[in-house]
């Protein structure tokens, strides 16, 4: 951890300002995927829909970062990468947070982006709802160009910031809470 992440609670917002960009990006790696499960599942074919499921998941993966690299040195432009490398060697500048996970918990957030990209229409995408992703292989994210953006947690949240977030995000806080339980540094009184 560096002593940036040690001394501040950062979030994406301090990432972002008037000159820099951000971007969102869906990818849907499922379409006719149920209907090749299901054929497996009616042969007893458990091994292969779970190679399968898992093929698809990083076939989305896969791609996700490579729209990633190409908006880096492409078109944002600001890396000057000479290759694609692996995801997992994570030196580039930017960043892709994925929606409801750590840097960005708030998993109801996907429905902006959804109705910003018509996604169900765009690419056969529906989200569920409690705003999971039908077919599950895919992916949502922001994509940030800043250079001193880093992927944190958000946690220990307090009440008065769920209610400053709900009454921003016109949402009730019982709701927030609900969705953002794993992140409360408080015990929600029922």
């Amino acid at each position: 951890m560096s002593n940036r992440e040690e001394s501040s609670n950062y979030c994406l917002a301090d990432f972002f300002d008037e000159e820099d960009c951000i971007g969102i990006l869906v990818v849907n790696a499922g379409i006719g995927l149920d209907k090749i499960l299901a054929e497996l599942k009616a042969d007893d074919e458990i091994y292969k829909m779970m190679l399968t499921q898992t093929v698809a998941d990083r076939i989305a993966e896969a791609t996700t970062e490579y729209a990633h690299y190409l908006i880096r040195t492409k078109y944002w432009g600001y890396s000057c990468e000479r290759e694609f490398n692996s995801v997992s060697e994570l030196n580039y500048k930017g960043i892709r947070p994925a929606i409801g996970y750590s840097t960005s918990s708030d998993h109801r957030q996907k429905k902006i982006i959804w109705d910003l990209l018509d996604c169900k229409n765009n690419i056969g995408l529906s989200l569920t709802e409690s705003y999971m992703m039908n077919p599950v292989c895919a992916t949502c994210c922001f994509i940030l160009g800043n250079s001193e953006a880093y992927y944190s947690s958000v946690g220990g949240v307090m009440k008065d910031q769920i209610q400053s977030y709900s009454q921003r995000t016109n949402t009730d806080v019982s709701e927030t809470e609900q969705y953002l339980q794993r992140e409360l540094a408080y015990i929600v009184e029922n």
